[in-house]
């Protein structure tokens, strides 16, 4: 809170305090505003409170306010005073408000400024019960040197408002070098030092504005009954001696039934099923539907001994349905011995492919075998605007082997990145990418005639200092970490890419003048049904006219004109001409067309390389994927092994009857398991090419 501001007039007659200058609180609650006002003399006839000016540019009173409507009540005392009340905040009320007044003998109108800042927020991970209050003072998630500094820009752990600031000295989730600096706008999950005694009936994923005591109403991490409470000494999430007891009546991170206890010496994440008692010595992190059932000895989040043995039916940090089996023995972020292993059949955060199984000792939260970079575009356990860059060097939520590098400018147990696919019904795979390359062009000197060429990102730097391939007219001609010379030629273009990531290469420039050789693809990914027909192109502009051009698949090992190959006889088609799009068109498309394809050409001494990145192909089916809703009824899925190109409408069809349409790939009503029918699913445009139905024996 502020100090008091007054606002005063021709010496001191005309005057409006405000209590305070500024309020942060709660979407859903309540708020009050008060000052008090004075005047020379006379009687006060109008007192209001206002936002906004009417056509003639006279203040409106939020009480005939339309947006305020029901929501609005003054109180004026016999002392000058005057409060205003907000009820049920929305956080459109987030504004500045002012007080006004008249008196009978100048009819004047008087306003005191700056008025009070309202800032209304919502609850992180809150359902419950309002009235409750919790006040908090330490770090947050923090395991480091008391000297490391966090500023971050953006949010974790939050989906409230984005305008919410928190400013905190600490770590969050990392667990690395004293040196490294993370910058954070948003709420946190709280950890003091072993001294901090924290009481709590509320909630802990929220703060106002820096220097600001934590206020909140909700409950921690609790969906349960009001009346349940929580006492903490020591830290939650937290680690600490094992002198320290956390008991619960109620349930943290728990949807269930508000009279299921449980108990636990340690920290807990569980969410179980209603009427279960679960006694756990460690962390748990585990969230299955009210059918999943969990049987547990030892702990998840728990280095223990490498005989725990842990079997769950559902999902573990895992977004795959319900009917998905994962059998782990060991533990899940466990990072006990090397001689734990871990076994799962489908996908934990993995960028497998289908059929896949991965076998992992040591981490899960880092699906890439030691040794390998792991670089991502998003946000790291965030869910607020994407345009929220987070950078950090070393470790989040990793503590594998200490020769492994993850460089992050994205997201960790998130599921959304650039480009998400469906992966059959194992769950998804995650196709990483990096931040837009772009090549800059400069001087090598001023009294050279050579150029340098630098690969730059246009959005963020890259950590690690990342090997660059350099491209020449289409052909690879060296990798480097620096900068890259070259003698200018009219005819040549350049381009760059990172290694291991050579798909996701910067335009093309000309070194000099604009009339090089290059060639542009019109996307770099498609995706498409079996059986019908797809059109691949690209533009191609050359310094000399062209005597010969032609597609290609990637993975030949020579260059072979695809009208010429036998697997394409009879299905491949060229159009198009030089300057415009140039079209590769395939007719009758099967899964082992797959492949990427690259277009090249010739003219008088000139050969378009063949190792530039082309158009990558994917070619899939259609299956209905049947899921459990409630009980006694089932979801339906069209899904496919890629994601299809150009938002397609999906149909479906009943005993082979037309039934709905929509984007969405899921059927809108669920399905009985009273009805003995068929199901079936297209995609709008290609109605021939529909999935094998699903029956009712094999739904149940």
């Amino acid at each position: 809170m502020s100090n008091c501001v007054s606002v005063v007039l021709s010496q001191n007659v005309w005057s409006v305090t405000y209590t305070t200058q500024s309020v942060c609180t709660l979407k859903g609650s309540t708020v009050e505003m008060s000052c008090t006002y004075t005047y020379p003399s006379g009687t006060v006839t109008t007192t209001f409170w206002f936002l906004t000016n009417n056509a003639e540019g006279n203040p409106v009173s939020l009480s005939d306010d339309p947006d305020y409507k029901g929501r609005v009540m003054y109180h004026r005392d016999k002392k000058n005073g005057h409060t205003l009340t907000i009820t049920d905040l929305r956080e459109s009320d987030s504004a500045t408000y002012m007080f006004s007044f008249i008196t009978d003998q100048t009819r004047w109108r008087y306003t005191g400024s700056p008025g009070v800042t309202l800032s209304v927020t919502g609850n992180i991970l809150y359902t419950g019960s309002p009235g409750v209050t919790l006040s908090v003072t330490g770090n947050i998630l923090y395991t480091g040197s008391p000297g490391v500094t966090l500023s971050v820009t953006g949010n974790i752990l939050y989906t409230g408002s984005p305008g919410v600031t928190l400013s905190v000295t600490g770590n969050i989730l990392y667990t690395g070098s004293p040196g490294v600096s993370l910058s954070v706008t948003g709420n946190i999950l709280y950890t003091g030092s072993p001294g901090v005694s924290l009481s709590v009936t509320g909630n802990i994923l929220y703060a106002c504005s820096p220097g600001v005591t934590l206020s909140v109403t909700g409950n921690i991490l609790h969906t349960g009954s009001p009346g349940v409470t929580l006492s903490v000494t020591g830290n939650i999430l937290y680690t600490g001696s094992p002198g320290v007891t956390l008991s619960v009546t109620g349930n943290i991170l728990y949807t269930g039934s508000p009279g299921v206890t449980l108990s636990v010496t340690g920290n807990i994440l569980y969410t179980g099923r209603p009427g279960v008692t679960l006694s756990v010595t460690g962390n748990i992190l585990y969230t299955g539907s009210p059918g999943v059932t969990l049987s547990v000895t030892g702990n998840i989040l728990y280095p223990g001994s490498p005989g725990v043995t842990l079997s769950v039916t559902g999902n573990i940090l895992y977004p795959v349905s319900p009917g998905v089996t994962l059998s782990v023995t060991g533990n899940i972020l466990y990072t006990g011995s090397p001689g734990v292993t871990l076994s799962v059949t489908g996908n934990i955060l993995c960028t497998g492919s289908p059929g896949v199984t991965l076998s992992v000792t040591g981490n899960i939260l880092y699906p890439v075998s030691p040794g390998v970079t792991l670089s991502v575009t998003g946000n790291i356990l965030y869910t607020g605007s994407p345009g929220v860059t987070l950078s950090v060097t070393g470790n989040i939520l990793y503590t594998g082997s200490p020769g492994v590098t993850l460089s992050v400018t994205g997201n960790i147990l998130y599921t959304v990145l650039h480009h998400v696919t469906t992966l059959d019904n194992r769950g998804f795979r995650l196709m990483l990418s990096t931040p837009d390359l772009q090549v800059k062009v400069t001087p090598y000197s001023r009294m050279s005639t050579w150029k340098r060429l630098t690969c730059s990102t246009t959005s963020c730097p890259l950590t690690g200092n990342p090997t660059y391939i350099w491209y020449k007219n289409g052909q690879v001609v060296t990798e480097r970490t620096l900068p890259y010379s070259v003698l200018p030629n009219a005819v040549d273009s350049y381009f760059c890419a990172v290694k291991d990531h050579e798909d996701l290469h910067s335009p093309a420039v000309c070194v000099q003048g604009q009339s090089c050789y290059r060639v542009t693809y019109t996307k770099r990914r498609i995706c498409v049904l079996k059986r019908s027909t797809v059109d691949i192109s690209c533009t191609y502009v050359g310094y000399y006219s062209t005597t010969s051009s032609f597609w290609f698949r990637s993975d030949k090992s020579t260059p072979e004109d695809l009208t010429t190959d036998p697997g394409y006889a009879g299905r491949v088609e060229y159009t198009g001409t030089y300057r415009g799009p140039f079209t590769l068109r395939i007719t009758d498309l099967r899964e082992e067309d797959s492949a990427g394809y690259r277009f090249t050409f010739k003219g008088d001494n000139f050969d378009w390389g063949h190792s530039f990145p082309g158009t990558t192909l994917s070619v899939t089916g259609l299956q209905v994927k049947v899921t459990p809703a409630a009980e006694g009824q089932k979801t339906l899925t069209c899904i496919t092994t890629c994601t299809l190109t150009d938002n397609p409408t999906y149909i479906w069809y009943k005993n082979g009857q037309h039934l709905d349409e929509s984007t969405s790939p899921q059927y809108k009503d669920p399905v009985s398991d009273d009805y003995e029918d068929s199901y079936s699913c297209a995609v709008k445009g290609h109605e021939d090419l529909h999935s094998p139905a699903v029956c009712e024996s094999e739904i149940n």
